[in-house]
């Protein structure tokens, strides 16, 4: 009898061996499917914040395009943008009153308005990247818009004009 219950035994103590196994590899591969969909989560959540940053930019009223007190919709006049792009001074960054009224609104971000017709160019309006290395990656969006420049080309002889451009949001996050 001794020798069949070691052998018994044995059995029983190769078969736990053999779950315990399983179970760490069940747990490991549970915990990477876990890693990944965490950080699949965490990309979308940065998705979200630009593409709120832009929505939220793109709705104030020092920026927009109006028209006898009515509101055009994805235009940006560049009057009103140069004049926000100096009162938000990159100089200045984080002691300008003004500059701490728009941070809770647009975070750690910068955003720069790009004209593509009829003549290229761009504006940073808010430039507040993060120091050093801690905060490494960034999502960025980017929004249509129409650029309307009251004052035309006064040298060409240009009245005013619309123009063809893009918002650009790029937030920053650890």
């Amino acid at each position: 009898m001794g020798k069949k219950a070691q052998i018994r035994m044995s059995e029983s103590i190769a078969i736990m061996i053999v779950f315990f196994v399983l179970l760490v590899f069940g747990i490991v591969f549970y915990s990477q499917i876990e890693r990944r969909n965490i950080g699949v989560a965490i990309s979308s959540s940065q998705d979200l914040k630009a593409v709120e940053v832009a929505q939220v930019f793109s709705f104030l009223p020092e920026v927009q395009c109006t028209k006898e007190n009515i509101v055009i919709n994805n235009c940006f006049d560049l009057m009103k943008l140069e004049s926000l792009r100096h009162w938000v001074d990159p100089d200045n960054a984080g002691t300008n009153p003004v500059e701490q009224y728009y941070y809770p609104m647009f975070l750690m971000s910068k955003l720069t308005v790009r004209q593509i017709y009829p003549d290229a160019g761009e504006m940073v309006i808010y430039d507040l990247e993060p120091p050093g290395g801690e905060w490494t990656k960034s999502a960025a969006t980017q929004i249509p818009v129409s650029l309307y420049n009251a004052t035309g080309d006064p040298v060409a002889g240009r009245p005013p004009f619309y123009a063809f451009g893009y918002l650009e949001v790029e937030v920053f996050s650890k």
